[in-house]
């Protein structure tokens, strides 16, 4: 008869062997979409799990941790490098290069006007709107850019007219409802507001002083196997027409590492900011869990004179989406030189009319 001992440690060897050969095939099974995921331009299939790069790149690290301590330890240290790399790519580390390239934040200048954004979806079913309703009067963003403005919302934001009386409203008598834009300050009449096929896009120029930009809501499907990356190409020519000064934010069911993200930014010339953190989590999970296992699809972009202040995700209203607030201005424009009044004022040699200064 084996002495009991023996019996014992040749049990723990067993189970240290299978503990071993279980991190082993985790980690290669959890390699594959989170290298998938890298090659999102290439089909958006792979560009689904890009969305989740830090998810399984947490995952494979935690998963490779008894291959480290086993004879194995070479395959857990690339795993764990895999990982690293991963996390690297999705949040950025700028000092090296590393990760995508966002908009930076500068330090407004005193006396200078600075206005505000935020961006909300509203979620078309929200059984809590008045807390959507009570942080808007709270914050009193000069400019709103809303997803989801279902036709349960209409008569709310029509009763918001005395605060924000200049309104557009996308995707009228859709069950989601569409993007909308409200805004204290008027539309600019040099641009038509316009509103996609779909309702999910919403542009108007808007009036700042002595400055005009457009601005544009924006809510993109879900990834493939749905038709987000076909939605995208639908709405491109739209977004190419955003003029050279102009802020998006929008709902894109698309993390900013995304390909999905750098398609929306290829095709308006925008930067994308730096994402405050995750804003959707599903609504039967607990709210606490978001900052941790939450996926950062609501974004904020930027083109042209644009100066960003700062960027905060705020307190959660009843939808599954953080509302997102920016603070940003313009700088002022210079009145022309006396020598530039005079060229403006010279005939073309073609015969057309005078050269006059763009509001974009």
């Amino acid at each position: 008869m084996k002495p009991p001992h023996s019996v014992s440690q040749k049990t723990a060897m067993s189970l240290r062997s299978l503990t071993v050969s279980a991190s082993l095939l985790v980690t290669l099974l959890l390699s594959v979409p989170l290298v998938a995921g890298f090659f999102g331009a290439w089909h958006p299939a792979f560009d689904s799990f890009a969305h989740f790069r830090v998810h399984l790149a947490v995952l494979m690290g935690l998963a490779a941790l008894p291959v480290l301590f086993s004879a194995w330890w070479g395959h857990g240290l690339v795993a764990l490098l895999l990982a690293a790399g991963a996390v690297a790519s999705a949040l950025g580390v700028p000092a090296l290069g590393i990760g995508p390239v966002h908009a930076g934040f500068q330090t407004r200048i005193n006396g200078a006007p600075s206005y505000t954004l935020m961006h909300l979806n509203l979620l078309y079913n929200n059984d809590q709107p008045e807390k959507a309703l009570a942080l808007v009067r709270d914050r009193r963003p000069d400019i709103l850019l809303l997803s989801e403005a279902s036709d349960m919302w209409a008569q709310r934001l029509k009763d918001m007219l005395a605060d924000y009386p200049y309104q557009l409203r996308c995707g009228r008598g859709t069950r989601l409802g569409g993007a909308a834009i409200l805004s204290r300050l008027p539309f600019s009449p040099d641009r038509r507001t316009q509103c996609s096929d779909n309702g999910r896009l919403a542009i108007a120029g808007v009036e700042l002083g002595d400055r005009a930009m457009d601005v544009a809501a924006l809510h993109v499907g879900w990834p493939w196997p749905a038709d987000q990356a076909d939605e995208i190409a639908r709405l491109s020519p739209l977004l190419s027409s955003l003029g050279t000064t102009a802020i998006l934010a929008g709902d894109l069911n698309a993390t900013p590492w995304s390909n999905a993200a750098r398609r929306v930014a290829a095709a308006g010339d925008l930067t994308l900011i730096r994402s405050p953190g995750p804003t959707w989590l599903f609504r039967w999970l607990p709210a606490s869990l978001r900052p941790l296992v939450g996926l950062p699809i609501d974004h904020v972009y930027a083109k042209g004179d644009v100066v960003l202040h700062s960027g905060e995700t705020l307190e959660e209203v009843g939808s599954d989406h953080l509302p997102i607030l920016i603070e940003f201005s313009l700088p002022a424009v210079d009145p022309p030189s006396d020598d530039e009044i005079a060229v403006a004022a010279l005939p073309s040699l073609e015969g057309s009319k005078d050269i006059r200064p763009g509001r974009y």
